[in-house]
């Protein structure tokens, strides 16, 4: 999920809302000025907190929206087929429906003669007024993970030609250095660490960010002596130092180390039996 929401992506996200407040409030300023709705002068202030109150709330919801669609999306090679344009549209009406809810309790919690019987036509109001926009938003956001998947299948895909390309002799995984792509050898990898969208490769100095899953990587690893000894964490067997299965720990000749589970512990333990005398 952090890979989502880098720096850039925050920065634009809110750069667009301030923009999008900005525009509400103004636009709402005109036409009350205009047509003489209240007969006060209203502050742009008052317009510009009312609207970043709901872009809030709407902001709240959005975190659900953009924590299932990763889940649909974070499979190795995701099949982008499976959130389809109709779950599209029900999730993020669905959202948009309950983030107008709390948007219309507070407007009329902040009115000295309103009462709770005015919640369903208050309700209406905001869909209305904000229905649409808070509709696009979510659909946004939604589209913002699907093209974040795409991205990281094309790049698994294109990683993978590269490796069968350089099968021949020392076999090699491609990662990501920089702005370079540096073929990394097996024999260098200490171990493996599961992140999110990405594995991080560990060698004996430096560390590399990989969007490959560990399912993958264990399956292709596998016959080059590594190991999955934990959900989280594949290991070489040459970089293994000692063994600690009492604590359910391994330490590696760089001196990290590694926790272990009990189905971690018994694959390695059988690896073990094989390759010693």
């Amino acid at each position: 999920m952090s890979k989502l929401l880098n720096r850039r992506s925050l920065l634009y996200l809110f750069a667009t809302l301030t923009l999008l407040i900005i525009f509400d409030a103004s636009q709402q300023k005109f036409y009350v000025d205009t047509f003489q709705l209240s007969k006060d002068a209203i502050p742009f202030s008052e317009f510009f907190l009312n609207h970043l109150t709901r872009w809030l709330i709407w902001l709240l919801f959005a975190i659900p929206v953009l924590i299932l669609s990763h889940k649909m999306f974070q499979s190795e090679y995701p099949d982008l087929k499976q959130l389809s344009h109709f779950k599209w549209i029900g999730l993020s009406l669905s959202s948009t429906l309950f983030a107008i809810l709390p948007i219309t309790i507070l407007s009329i919690f902040g009115e000295k003669n309103a009462s709770i019987s005015f919640l369903p036509e208050r309700f209406i109001f905001f869909i209305y007024q904000k229905g649409i926009t808070f509709l696009l938003a979510y659909l946004a956001v939604i589209l913002f993970v699907k093209m974040a998947a795409q991205s990281k299948m094309i790049e698994a895909q294109w990683v993978e030609l590269e490796n069968l390309k350089h099968g021949k002799g020392e076999r090699k995984i491609l990662v990501k250095h920089g702005d370079y792509t540096k073929p990394l050898p097996f024999k260098d990898i200490c171990w493996i660490q599961a992140d999110d969208y990405c594995v991080r490769i560990h060698t004996t100095d430096k560390s590399y960010y990989l969007r490959k899953s560990m399912k993958f990587l264990e399956k292709q690893l596998k016959p080059h002596g590594f190991v999955r000894v934990h959900r989280g964490a594949l290991l070489n067997l040459d970089f293994i130092d000692s063994l600690h299965f009492e604590s359910s720990k391994v330490k590696l000749s760089n001196e990290k180390v590694v926790k272990i589970s009990k189905s971690g512990e018994q694959a390695l333990k059988q690896v073990l039996d094989k390759v010693s005398l």
